[in-house]
């Protein structure tokens, strides 16, 4: 069959393109990108789109500036509209403590977002193959990776990254360039046996076609009912994921222990799972090993870390999954007067009144006798080894202890900071205030503070 006959198969059933449609093609100079280019050229007259080409100079190899000029050089004589960029992805890839890969995958595409934005173009072809995607399995499978990394690269990917050459063969590519007179560059770093993509491509994959020659149609087959499968377990599992939810921000979701806890092993470690995609964005350097880590943090009481600044807790039956942040602060305020907390999202508001509101004491705000404070005051995060008495008792107690007995969720302790007078506690700001500080029937003046969560 026609290679051109191949593609707009695959365009068809996916849906890739439509006639309003703005593709933007990331050509390398290779062989795929090259063969994706000519064929989109082509099929312009079928779907009436607008077509241009990228490239992006990552300076990783020798032969990258000849690449983009090879490129550059094929655009003029095709006629379409060429966008470059220079990218220094060692210099990104360690300030931002990534692997080569993951550095270079990140500047790519944010360099393709960024063009979608700034030209109008609304889809991304890329060049992956059904070659590049039995490769894919097999690294996946290599991994111990689940359903999800099992069924390979998607065709259509945020209704924006389309592969229409997914569903056809390097061979056919190459066969396709040759009658067609079409040159290509080629990357030597594909001849690289360090990266493990390569050894899958260049010895296991002919091992494995020993036993089967058919054996990338074979494990393409395998994950687009990987991928279909995985659809539909999605859609059963999105009502358990929504009951699941006690509270979701916007970089922070609690789920409820117990109703976890209730459901099928598989179910609780998909809702885990996709509440950590919800939160981070992706699943990147996310295993198996760390969803089990939670499952077993479920178990009894506590915290761990995750990559990419995931915080994860587990406290009175709630488990919380966000990023980390910088909880640490301190801030000083002469009263009467405001003042805004921003690593909590909170503000404090300092009133001099003459009487006790009658609806007081609440945990919102707290009054307290000026004759006994000293200025300024001080407003701060909760620190290891803190102690105060808490109004009704007589003996001080430490303020983490105060906190798990007031059944405090871990998460949420962050949340009440602590307001001091010189070197005393006196208010857990939204909780208890300071015994020695209360008001009395001899108290000529009243400060009242005001604890309000933005």
């Amino acid at each position: 069959m026609d290679l051109a006959v191949k593609v707009k198969k695959t365009i068809r059933v996916y849906q890739m393109l439509q006639a309003e449609d703005a593709v933007l093609t990331a050509v390398s100079g290779g062989p795929d990108s090259v063969a994706l280019m000519f064929l989109l050229h082509q099929l312009r007259s079928c779907y009436g789109f607008r077509l241009g080409v990228c490239h992006l100079h990552h300076g990783l190899r020798t032969q990258a500036g000849q690449e983009m000029l090879f490129v550059k050089n094929l655009t003029n004589k095709l006629g379409l509209p060429f966008f470059a960029r220079y990218e220094d992805v060692h210099a990104y890839q360690k300030a931002k403590g990534l692997s080569l890969e993951e550095a270079a995958r990140e500047v790519r595409y944010a360099f393709f977002n960024e063009l979608c934005t700034s030209e109008n173009f609304n889809k991304i072809a890329l060049g992956h193959h059904q070659d590049d995607n039995a490769e894919s399995v097999l690294l996946f499978l290599l991994r111990g990776s689940g359903r999800s990394g099992l069924g390979g690269m998607l065709p259509v990917r945020d209704a924006r990254f389309i592969r229409p050459l997914l569903e056809v063969s390097r061979a056919d590519i190459l066969t396709f360039l040759d009658a067609k007179g079409i040159k290509f560059m080629q990357d030597h770093s594909n001849q690289d046996l360090s990266f493990q993509r390569n050894r899958i491509r260049h010895h296991l994959l002919p091992i494995l076609q020993d036993y089967n020659p058919a054996i990338s149609a074979n494990l393409n087959r395998m994950a687009n009912i990987m991928r279909e499968e995985e659809t539909w377990m999605e859609e059963q599992l999105q009502p358990l994921y929504l009951k699941a939810i006690l509270k979701k921000g916007r970089d922070r979701i609690i789920f409820s222990g117990t109703f976890l806890k209730e459901q099928p092993l598989a179910v609780c470690r998909r809702i885990i799972r996709k509440g950590l995609e919800g939160v981070k964005k992706n699943l990147r350097r996310i295993s198996f090993e760390h969803i089990d880590a939670i499952m077993a943090l479920m178990q009894g009481r506590g915290s761990l870390n995750l990559p990419d600044n995931l915080l994860i807790q587990y406290s009175y039956e709630q488990l919380s999954i966000g990023k980390t942040n910088d909880f640490n602060f301190e801030y000083s305020i002469f009263p009467p007067g405001e003042i805004f907390i921003p690593e909590i999202k909170a503000r404090m508001i300092f009133t001099k009144i003459k009487t006790v509101p009658p609806s007081w004491p609440a945990i919102k705000y707290a009054c307290f006798d000026l004759d006994y404070l000293s200025y300024p005051l001080i407003i701060r995060s909760i620190r290891p080894g803190d102690r105060f008495i808490p109004f009704g008792m007589t003996g001080s107690k430490k303020i983490k202890k105060f906190l798990i007995d007031a059944k405090i969720p871990l998460q949420e302790r962050h949340r009440h900071p602590v307001v001091l007078s010189g070197d005393k506690i006196i208010w857990i700001a939204g909780l208890r205030t300071h015994a020695d500080f209360k008001i009395q029937s001899v108290t000529k003046k009243i400060l009242k503070a005001e604890f309000l969560l933005v």
